[in-house]
């Protein structure tokens, strides 16, 4: 690792950018709306949350985030033919077709190629169980919108973001939330049950449609760790693992939100987005919080921090 004076010299000479002031080149569009992602940078750590409002972004893309992406796309297309066939979910002929489109777009976006058509391979082994397994999703909900996007005011701000799905069963509205996820924890059920972005997500959607969110459907999709690399191969193992033991791919966590405890979280809400406001304006300082850098998914930012080098980042159009 670079000593600090090592670095400074080198910013001196040119040899490594200098890290922009976060005062004055902070740019986030407030008129916009905070999105969750960004007030949650915020709050794990102020230098991640700036290097993200200057822009900056790692080149390439990470294999979980591929699949994570190729499943979100394919899941939306989904149920937006159930919404207009009735509640008649694709056939599995109609799935594989969406593959290509979905593969690349996909790649036009900056994902890896390879790790495109290791994803698509999955889904196209994962996902017509994933519809056979959840048959509660074509016999008893109906679906009212799919990846919208909500721009709401709050405590004069607004809120933004985009629902995976909302529906309505027996008469109460819920959101869907929709992960992919290579380990599943036993601690998962509780922690999504105040996890802060259902929170986030139902606040914004209870104001917008003047109706109480009565709960959150966390849904799962398993990404499996294998190394097999024949995209055929993948697909044949994904499928029969799946339809032998779909709970073992396939999991839903419905979270009932209180009135009271969305009460308490708009409270808090509060008080975060006029923190948020104030950091952006200059008038609270920017720093690191160290014990943020590591966990479950690393801060991408760490070479920066660790180095004061942007090599293997870019600055998004």
């Amino acid at each position: 690792m670079l000593k600090r004076r090592v670095v400074k010299r080198l910013s001196e000479m040119g040899a490594l950018p200098v890290t922009p002031t976060p005062s004055t080149a902070l740019t986030y569009d407030l008129k916009r709306g905070i999105s969750y992602s960004r007030l949650s940078s915020f709050l794990a750590c102020r230098q991640q949350c700036a290097y993200g409002c200057q822009g900056w972004q790692m080149i390439g893309s990470k294999e979980s985030l591929t699949f994570g992406s190729v499943v979100h796309e394919i899941l939306e297309r989904v149920y937006t033919f159930a919404r207009q066939h009735n509640n008649r979910p694709p056939s599995e002929k109609t799935l594989t077709g969406w593959l290509d489109p979905v593969g690349a777009a996909a790649i036009r976006k900056g994902s890896d190629a390879a790790q495109v058509e290791w994803a698509l391979a999955l889904a196209d082994g994962l996902l017509p169980v994933y519809i056979k397994h959840h048959k509660r999703d074509w016999t008893h909900r109906s679906w009212l919108e799919l990846e919208s996007e909500f721009r709401v005011p709050f405590e004069g701000q607004h809120l933004f973001g985009y629902r995976d799905g909302l529906f309505r069963e027996c008469k109460q509205l819920w959101l869907l939330e929709t992960k992919t996820k290579s380990r599943i924890s036993h601690d998962l059920a509780n922690l999504v049950a105040f996890d802060a972005q259902n929170l986030y997500y139902a606040v914004a959607t209870s104001i917008e449609r003047n109706e109480r969110i009565h709960g959150v459907l966390y849904n799962v999709v398993r990404k499996p760790e294998w190394r097999e690399k024949d995209p055929k191969k993948i697909k044949d193992r994904a499928r029969a693992e799946a339809e032998k033991s779909p709970k073992d791919f396939f999991y839903r966590y419905p979270v009932i939100l209180s009135p009271k405890q969305v009460a308490r979280y708009k409270t808090e809400l509060s008080d975060k987005l006029e923190e948020f406001t104030q950091w952006l304006r200059g008038e609270l300082p920017t720093y690191r919080n160290e014990g943020s850098c590591a966990g479950i998914w690393n801060c991408q930012y760490i070479p920066i921090c660790a180095t004061g080098s942007y090599v293997g980042f870019q600055k998004k159009p």
